[in-house]
């Protein structure tokens, strides 16, 4: 009699996950293995960058040979290549933890998009990071073209290696743009006629980026970054126009 009205654990409720609340201690909990994931995948990650760190050098350089200002620079810039392509080859295993990170505060509708998210944000990671890469020459060539005559370009392994890291990696990064809107957009948090409003502010803000991942600061160089940023701004409002989007408030519960 009395275990028909005993109340069920919360280990025993049954639920698919939907209205589980969270405490700060879970959340941080969660963050910690989350980022820990992540450090294991990009360890694994940069075991192989190790090996790969001389060809991929000699690729972004194209044949150029670069100066070693200490004796431990080779050694030192060889292990925090590897690290940086061990980022890379850990992109995809990354860009996952973050979706399983923030998986619990979505409804049982909207973890739907699981996979064309993800497989979205990998694509286009590295869908920028390759015109990262692809630009580098017109880069270096443009900005050997100041003090032309008077400078001699004769890079040093660590300034060279930083730039062009932080050119690669931030196009990858930036490049995530239309899956972060796509997925405010389908939860309800954006509308396709706010983004269509805001063209001109959009427009400002990805030449303004542009500008700040590009050091150059040519014509040339910034347009190559940021007509394909503002073209992907424009495909995705296609998407998210056609896309049906529902407030979250108006969903019902499960």
């Amino acid at each position: 009699m009395g275990g028909k009205n005993r109340k069920a654990t919360p280990e025993q409720q049954p639920h698919d996950g939907d209205n589980v609340q969270m405490s700060l201690i879970d959340h941080l909990d969660e963050l910690r293995n989350r980022i820990i994931y992540s450090l294991v995948f990009v360890l694994i990650g940069s075991c192989a960058g190790w090996f790969l760190a001389p060809a991929a050098l000699k690729l972004l350089s194209y044949g150029q040979k670069l100066q070693a200002l200490a004796p431990l620079d080779p050694f030192m810039w060889q292990l925090r290549m590897s690290m940086i392509i061990g980022v890379v080859i850990a992109a995809p295993m990354i860009i996952l933890q973050v979706w399983l990170f923030i998986r619990p505060a979505l409804k049982k509708n909207e973890r739907r998009f699981a996979f064309p998210t993800i497989f979205s944000a990998i694509i286009l990671f590295f869908l920028g990071g390759a015109l990262g890469a692809a630009t580098v020459p017109l880069t270096l060539k443009v900005l050997s073209k100041f003090m032309a005559g008077y400078v001699h370009s004769d890079y040093s392994l660590d300034r060279f290696i930083s730039f062009v890291s932080s050119y690669v990696l931030g196009l990858g990064i930036v490049f995530e743009m239309p899956v972060v809107l796509v997925l405010l957009a389908k939860i309800g948090v954006i509308s396709y006629k706010q983004l269509a409003a805001g063209r001109k502010f959009a427009f400002i803000a990805i030449v303004a980026v542009a500008a700040i991942i590009t050091p150059t600061g040519d014509p040339i160089t910034l347009a190559a970054f940021s007509l394909p940023l503002y073209l992907l701004f424009e495909i995705t409002l296609l998407v998210i126009r056609f896309m049906k989007t529902k407030p979250r408030d108006e969903e019902p519960a499960a």
